[in-house]
């Protein structure tokens, strides 16, 4: 069995940048070992609706977003001279992305047959993930956001705030930052079902938030605190434990009171920008 390299990215729909809830839309996968490139995204808008509710939706101009969205990124295939000169590009593509739209960070994967493992990522992490959103995701997301937008907590809270990785030379970007003596940055993240991608994601999250803490100064103390959603329970004490070795806090979402009483008691007044 060959295994080949190869990356790809989800394509999220955020249609409140003041809120955490997020969709996934889409797909891209790019395997440059068999010049495969492909980049999908969803037809119908049904599920978008119903997850966004009280979002004022309009069908026609979000079709006509997605189609310039994949235009662009099959724009920067086409231009490309060499491998690194698309992976590059597709990265600059992804740290522009705003508005509603926007491609998350690429991810490295090995696949066998391409056209059949982009299908299999496509359904597992845009179809199925769908039905989990519906679901679940979104009480998750909603009850840590109704923590931070408390009127009495807000108004030291820092939202929706991107910190730069030491060495890597890439942002954080996290929906929540509040500060007790130490800015504490907390990003609540999904994990995928699949214990691999899932493994992937909490050990980029583990490397970017040891940088950030071990680089902080005295004076200006940074820590990542995630707030996990694992939906296997082999999985969750796997990435629990990788964090654990990295030094990283996880607010367990059982805990989640606990963590409220804590802010509230330690939050501290944010600085006077200068």
């Amino acid at each position: 069995m060959t295994l080949y390299q190869a990356y790809f990215g989800l394509i999220q729909y955020q249609p409140d940048s003041s809120r955490q809830e997020r969709a996934n839309i889409g797909l891209l996968l790019f395997c440059p070992q068999k010049d495969f490139f492909r980049v999908q995204t969803i037809r119908r808008f049904s599920r978008i609706k119903a997850f966004f509710r009280a979002v004022r939706f309009d069908g026609v101009l979000l079709k006509q977003a997605l189609r310039s969205f994949e235009a662009s990124l099959l724009q920067i295939k086409e231009n490309a001279t060499s491998t690194e000169e698309c992976l590059e590009q597709i990265e600059h593509f992804s740290k522009r992305s705003a508005n509603d739209l926007r491609l998350v960070s690429l991810r490295f994967v090995r696949v066998q047959e391409p056209e059949a493992d982009f299908d299999a990522l496509y359904h597992e992490l845009v179809e199925v993930e769908a039905k989990k959103e519906t679901k679940t995701e979104a009480p998750f997301f909603r009850k840590i956001d109704s923590i931070f937008h408390d009127q009495n907590i807000a108004k030291n809270v820092l939202f929706n705030q991107s910190f730069d990785i030491p060495i890597l030379g890439r942002k954080l970007e996290v929906p929540y930052a509040y500060q007790n003596g130490c800015l504490n940055l907390v990003k609540p993240t999904s994990f995928s079902t699949r214990e691999s991608l899932a493994l992937s994601q909490a050990e980029k999250l583990a490397v970017q938030g040891k940088l950030i803490q071990e680089h902080s100064t005295r004076d200006e103390e940074k820590a990542l605190i995630i707030i996990p959603d694992i939906a296997q329970a082999k999985t969750e004490e796997k990435i629990l434990q990788l964090f654990q070795s990295f030094d990283i806090r996880c607010v367990h979402p059982t805990t989640l009171q606990d963590f409220e009483d804590e802010i509230r008691q330690t939050i501290k007044a944010l600085p006077n920008p200068t």
